[in-house]
């Protein structure tokens, strides 16, 4: 998972009319305290965030400079004054234990949280287009498997028809072995008047034998 939720907004085509409108999703405010010249906390709460500079910092001293940054919908907040719909300007006697020295401090912690959203958007990015790959190549070997199933399927069917009609020529020709040995046989008995047996031939089970 990400510290920060990349928020992109796309086109999204309404019809009818055919337009194409910017819908964007909005999702909740996340924070960042800034000290020492880097992240030192990411909360979706503001008061995790106060509570952090009250710990971890003396009470209204100068340094390091701090503060809380907001980020709403992927993109830091630059004035820091109200976060979180409180007034961090206000300082200690607002809760939060803040300290900069004017607008260039508080720009360059900015630019830190900035720095920081970037990244994190951009390592987002890179996780979501590894997912995207990895679900595209396991439906890949899903497909690949059906097509596999259904050629093994069409194999065996094909085996077992040609098995079928390999033991239907076989029948056909036991039988028609009968037929003539059976024609032979009364022809004899017609020619010289013996009384010789006709012999007839058991298809399925290949064996011969004496007609009564």
């Amino acid at each position: 998972m990400c510290n920060l939720d990349i928020i992109k907004t796309e086109a999204v085509k309404k019809s009818p009319p055919e337009t194409f409108q910017q819908a964007e999703v909005v999702k909740p405010a996340q924070f960042l305290v800034i000290a020492r010249g880097k992240v030192v906390h990411v909360s979706d709460n503001v008061e995790s965030c106060k509570d952090c500079l009250n710990k971890n910092y003396g009470r209204g001293v100068a340094l390091p400079q701090r503060m809380v940054c907001e980020v709403r919908n992927g993109v830091d907040v630059d004035n820091p004054h109200t976060c979180g719909g409180q007034n961090q300007g206000g300082g200690v006697n607002a809760g939060f234990n803040k300290y900069w020295n004017g607008w260039p401090a508080v720009r360059l912690m900015n630019s830190i949280a900035k720095e920081y959203v970037d990244e994190a958007n951009v390592k987002c990015e890179e996780e979501g287009n590894l997912r995207a790959e990895a679900e595209a190549k396991a439906k890949a070997a899903e497909e690949a498997m059906a097509v596999a199933d259904a050629k093994d399927k069409a194999k065996a069917e094909e085996a077992n028809v040609l098995a079928a009609k390999a033991k239907a020529a076989e029948e056909v020709k036991l039988a028609a072995e009968a037929e003539a040995m059976a024609e032979k046989e009364a022809k004899l008995n017609t020619e010289d008047g013996s009384n010789h047996h006709v012999w007839g031939v058991n298809a399925k089970d290949k064996i011969y034998y004496r007609a009564p």
